[in-house]
Protein backbone atom coordinates (compact mmCIF):
# COMPACT_ATOMS: atom_id res chain seq x y z
CA UNK A 1 0.00 0.00 0.00
CA UNK A 2 1.39 3.36 -0.84
CA UNK A 3 1.49 5.89 1.62
CA UNK A 4 0.83 9.45 1.25
CA UNK A 5 3.85 11.82 2.19
CA UNK A 6 1.74 14.72 2.82
CA UNK A 7 -1.80 15.68 3.95
CA UNK A 8 -3.95 17.04 1.05
CA UNK A 9 -5.22 20.69 1.91
CA UNK A 10 -8.41 20.96 0.28
CA UNK A 11 -8.56 17.70 -1.85
CA UNK A 12 -7.57 13.98 -1.09
CA UNK A 13 -4.05 12.74 -1.97
CA UNK A 14 -4.19 11.34 -5.35
CA UNK A 15 -6.54 12.42 -6.64
CA UNK A 16 -6.57 10.92 -10.04
CA UNK A 17 -8.54 9.46 -13.19
CA UNK A 18 -7.91 5.96 -14.89
CA UNK A 19 -7.89 4.17 -17.77
CA UNK A 20 -8.04 0.54 -18.39
CA UNK A 21 -7.00 -0.57 -21.38
CA UNK A 22 -8.48 -3.21 -23.86
CA UNK A 23 -5.26 -4.72 -24.79
CA UNK A 24 -2.32 -5.09 -22.43
CA UNK A 25 0.44 -3.40 -24.17
CA UNK A 26 4.14 -3.80 -22.80
CA UNK A 27 2.35 -5.60 -19.77
CA UNK A 28 0.54 -2.23 -18.58
CA UNK A 29 -3.21 -2.23 -18.83
CA UNK A 30 -4.16 0.77 -16.74
CA UNK A 31 -3.18 4.52 -17.41
CA UNK A 32 -3.61 6.88 -14.32
CA UNK A 33 -3.63 10.30 -14.52
CA UNK A 34 -2.43 11.73 -11.41
CA UNK A 35 -4.28 14.68 -11.10
CA UNK A 36 -2.16 18.13 -9.33
CA UNK A 37 -4.43 21.65 -9.63
CA UNK A 38 -3.07 24.27 -12.07
CA UNK A 39 -1.15 22.02 -14.07
CA UNK A 40 -3.71 21.84 -16.89
CA UNK A 41 -5.67 19.41 -14.97
CA UNK A 42 -9.20 20.67 -16.88
CA UNK A 43 -7.50 20.26 -19.89
CA UNK A 44 -6.39 17.25 -18.95
CA UNK A 45 -9.14 15.61 -17.83
CA UNK A 46 -11.61 16.92 -20.63
CA UNK A 47 -9.06 14.64 -23.05
CA UNK A 48 -8.22 11.85 -21.21
CA UNK A 49 -11.42 10.22 -21.62
CA UNK A 50 -13.18 7.74 -21.27
CA UNK A 51 -11.85 7.68 -17.53
CA UNK A 52 -13.25 7.22 -14.16
CA UNK A 53 -12.54 8.27 -10.25
CA UNK A 54 -9.35 6.77 -8.88
CA UNK A 55 -7.15 7.34 -6.04
CA UNK A 56 -3.71 5.23 -6.09
CA UNK A 57 -3.63 5.97 -2.11
CA UNK A 58 -6.52 4.14 -1.48
CA UNK A 59 -7.46 1.80 -4.67
CA UNK A 60 -3.48 0.56 -5.34
CA UNK A 61 -0.89 0.88 -7.60
CA UNK A 62 0.44 -1.96 -9.18
CA UNK A 63 4.23 -1.02 -10.69
CA UNK A 64 3.88 -4.23 -12.68
CA UNK A 65 0.72 -2.98 -14.59
CA UNK A 66 0.14 0.34 -14.28
CA UNK A 67 1.47 3.61 -15.31
CA UNK A 68 1.06 6.91 -14.08
CA UNK A 69 0.65 10.07 -15.82
CA UNK A 70 2.24 13.49 -14.41
CA UNK A 71 2.01 16.59 -15.80
CA UNK A 72 4.77 19.13 -14.17
CA UNK A 73 4.72 23.09 -14.55
CA UNK A 74 7.23 25.81 -13.16
CA UNK A 75 6.34 26.53 -9.59
CA UNK A 76 6.15 29.91 -9.68
CA UNK A 77 4.47 29.85 -12.99
CA UNK A 78 1.94 27.61 -10.77
CA UNK A 79 1.93 29.53 -7.62
CA UNK A 80 0.95 33.03 -9.54
CA UNK A 81 -2.13 31.11 -11.27
CA UNK A 82 -2.84 29.54 -8.04
CA UNK A 83 -3.01 32.48 -5.68
CA UNK A 84 -4.27 34.21 -9.14
CA UNK A 85 -7.48 32.28 -8.58
CA UNK A 86 -7.90 31.88 -4.69
CA UNK A 87 -8.18 35.75 -4.74
CA UNK A 88 -10.90 36.11 -6.93
CA UNK A 89 -14.09 37.45 -5.61
CA UNK A 90 -12.31 39.20 -2.13
CA UNK A 91 -13.98 42.56 -1.87
CA UNK A 92 -12.15 45.48 -0.26
CA UNK A 93 -11.67 45.31 3.12
CA UNK A 94 -11.17 41.23 3.13
CA UNK A 95 -7.98 40.38 3.97
CA UNK A 96 -7.65 38.76 0.41
CA UNK A 97 -8.09 41.70 -1.35
CA UNK A 98 -5.63 41.72 -4.10
CA UNK A 99 -4.56 45.65 -3.73
CA UNK A 100 -4.13 45.44 0.21
CA UNK A 101 -3.32 41.61 0.88
CA UNK A 102 -0.61 41.84 3.29
CA UNK A 103 2.82 39.87 0.80
CA UNK A 104 4.84 39.68 4.30
CA UNK A 105 2.07 37.53 5.23
CA UNK A 106 1.80 35.54 1.98
CA UNK A 107 5.02 34.78 1.13
CA UNK A 108 5.76 33.70 4.37
CA UNK A 109 2.69 30.72 4.17
CA UNK A 110 2.92 30.44 0.43
CA UNK A 111 0.32 27.54 -0.07
CA UNK A 112 -3.58 28.32 0.30
CA UNK A 113 -5.13 25.59 -1.22
CA UNK A 114 -4.08 22.68 -3.32
CA UNK A 115 -3.16 24.78 -6.00
CA UNK A 116 -0.82 25.98 -4.43
CA UNK A 117 0.31 23.08 -2.53
CA UNK A 118 3.71 21.74 -3.76
CA UNK A 119 3.76 19.49 -6.82
CA UNK A 120 5.93 17.28 -5.00
CA UNK A 121 3.35 16.02 -2.30
CA UNK A 122 1.36 14.57 -5.24
CA UNK A 123 3.71 11.91 -6.89
CA UNK A 124 5.24 11.84 -3.17
CA UNK A 125 5.87 7.53 -2.68
CA UNK A 126 5.29 7.13 -6.66
CA UNK A 127 8.73 5.03 -8.12
CA UNK A 128 9.68 7.65 -10.82
CA UNK A 129 10.01 4.67 -12.88
CA UNK A 130 6.20 4.23 -13.18
CA UNK A 131 5.36 7.62 -14.59
CA UNK A 132 5.55 9.44 -17.39
CA UNK A 133 6.10 12.85 -17.31
CA UNK A 134 4.57 15.68 -19.04
CA UNK A 135 5.54 19.62 -19.24
CA UNK A 136 2.60 22.31 -18.71
CA UNK A 137 3.30 24.09 -21.85
CA UNK A 138 1.68 24.57 -25.28
CA UNK A 139 3.59 21.56 -26.74
CA UNK A 140 1.63 19.20 -23.91
CA UNK A 141 -1.31 18.87 -27.09
CA UNK A 142 1.08 17.16 -29.31
CA UNK A 143 3.39 15.13 -26.54
CA UNK A 144 -0.43 13.59 -25.16
CA UNK A 145 -1.64 12.52 -28.82
CA UNK A 146 1.34 11.10 -29.28
CA UNK A 147 1.91 9.36 -25.70
CA UNK A 148 -1.90 7.77 -26.28
CA UNK A 149 -1.51 6.82 -29.87
CA UNK A 150 1.48 4.13 -28.34
CA UNK A 151 -1.76 2.55 -26.45
CA UNK A 152 -4.15 2.82 -29.30
CA UNK A 153 -5.95 6.03 -28.28
CA UNK A 154 -7.08 8.53 -30.46
CA UNK A 155 -6.88 11.92 -28.65
CA UNK A 156 -9.90 14.18 -30.35
CA UNK A 157 -8.11 18.02 -29.23
CA UNK A 158 -11.17 20.31 -28.14
CA UNK A 159 -12.26 22.47 -30.71
CA UNK A 160 -11.58 25.89 -29.28
CA UNK A 161 -14.86 27.76 -30.73
CA UNK A 162 -16.39 24.70 -28.40
CA UNK A 163 -14.51 25.55 -25.39
CA UNK A 164 -16.74 28.98 -24.66
CA UNK A 165 -16.09 28.89 -20.60
CA UNK A 166 -12.04 29.06 -21.88
CA UNK A 167 -11.46 26.73 -18.80
CA UNK A 168 -9.57 23.37 -21.32
CA UNK A 169 -6.74 26.77 -21.95
CA UNK A 170 -4.04 25.19 -21.49
CA UNK A 171 -2.14 28.53 -20.46
CA UNK A 172 -5.79 30.04 -19.35
CA UNK A 173 -5.26 33.23 -22.23
CA UNK A 174 -7.94 35.30 -21.37
CA UNK A 175 -10.46 35.54 -24.33
CA UNK A 176 -13.38 38.80 -23.71
CA UNK A 177 -15.91 38.15 -21.87
CA UNK A 178 -14.43 34.62 -20.46
CA UNK A 179 -14.10 33.49 -17.22
CA UNK A 180 -10.38 34.33 -16.92
CA UNK A 181 -10.62 37.96 -17.14
CA UNK A 182 -11.08 38.82 -13.79
CA UNK A 183 -7.94 36.35 -12.90
CA UNK A 184 -5.89 37.65 -15.60
CA UNK A 185 -6.19 40.97 -13.89
CA UNK A 186 -5.44 39.81 -10.35
CA UNK A 187 -2.31 37.48 -11.85
CA UNK A 188 -1.07 40.87 -13.78
CA UNK A 189 -0.99 42.36 -10.12
CA UNK A 190 0.77 39.47 -8.49
CA UNK A 191 3.31 39.18 -11.36
CA UNK A 192 3.72 43.21 -10.93
CA UNK A 193 4.47 42.94 -7.33
CA UNK A 194 6.96 40.30 -7.88
CA UNK A 195 8.63 41.63 -9.98
CA UNK A 196 8.91 44.92 -8.09
CA UNK A 197 10.11 42.76 -4.95
CA UNK A 198 12.83 40.37 -5.94
CA UNK A 199 12.49 39.61 -1.86
CA UNK A 200 9.08 37.72 -2.59
CA UNK A 201 9.78 36.00 -5.39
CA UNK A 202 12.75 34.65 -3.64
CA UNK A 203 10.75 33.38 -0.71
CA UNK A 204 9.07 31.36 -3.46
CA UNK A 205 11.27 30.06 -5.05
CA UNK A 206 12.83 28.84 -1.89
CA UNK A 207 9.76 27.40 -0.59
CA UNK A 208 9.41 25.11 -3.92
CA UNK A 209 13.26 23.83 -4.12
CA UNK A 210 11.81 20.56 -4.38
CA UNK A 211 9.05 20.72 -6.83
CA UNK A 212 12.58 23.16 -8.77
CA UNK A 213 14.28 19.83 -8.46
CA UNK A 214 11.58 17.83 -9.53
CA UNK A 215 10.48 20.24 -12.69
CA UNK A 216 14.17 20.00 -14.00
CA UNK A 217 15.56 16.73 -13.81
CA UNK A 218 12.33 14.55 -14.80
CA UNK A 219 12.48 13.13 -18.38
CA UNK A 220 9.56 14.48 -20.11
CA UNK A 221 7.99 12.91 -22.69
CA UNK A 222 8.58 14.41 -26.09
CA UNK A 223 6.51 13.80 -29.29
CA UNK A 224 8.60 12.35 -32.11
Amino acid sequence: MIIPKAVGTGHPMGDSRFMDLSTPIDGISKLVYVQIPKNASCWFKHHFMPADAYNYYTDGFDSNKHLALVVLRDPVERWISGIGQYLVGWTPGSKFYIDTIDWELLTARVVLDDHTQPQSDFVANLSHDDIVWFKCDDNLPNNFIDFMKKYNINVKLLDEKDDVTNIFNITKKVQPGSQTVAQQTIVDKIINKLNENPKYLNRIKEFYQEDYKLYNTVPYYVAR
